[in-house]
């Protein structure tokens, strides 16, 4: 009788059935290495850079599309104009107007400061009427 490692390997000696699952399993790992190292050979003759970038995409038009350009032309169009009267409008401003008011200010501060203060006290009385319904 033959002598064995284990009963795994007997097994596949003594029988056809063990040794083409055994076959099987080798062509697998075969091709799954042979897929790793394709891919190592392309990972190592790139950059390394990311391929995220879909060809196919192109951003969808929306059905109102017309409706929505034209109302971004007349916003753009009131923001140019705004921008452009805020540009060339000029100051509305006069010292000569706030020397004026600070005059009259101080004018009637003066006028106010001569007289005395009168303070006075108020109470208010509260009547009440019942009325009684007939």
């Amino acid at each position: 009788m033959q002598e064995c490692i284990s009963d795994v390997v007997c097994h596949s000696i003594l029988s056809p059935f063990y040794v083409q699952i055994e076959h099987d399993r080798q062509v697998i790992i075969q091709r799954h290495n042979a897929q790793l190292l394709g891919r190592m050979h392309t990972i190592m003759q790139t950059t390394g850079g990311v391929d995220h970038r879909n060809t196919d995409w192109r951003p969808k038009r929306s059905v109102n599309f017309a409706k929505k350009k034209r109302d971004m032309d007349k916003i753009t169009r009131e923001n140019q104009d705004l921008l452009k009267r805020l540009q060339t409008i000029q100051p509305q401003y006069s010292t000569r107007k706030w020397e004026a008011d600070f005059q009259e200010h101080h004018t009637r501060s003066r006028s106010i400061q001569l007289f005395p203060t009168i303070q006075v006290h108020f109470c208010i009385i509260l009547t009440i009427s019942l009325y009684t319904c007939r």
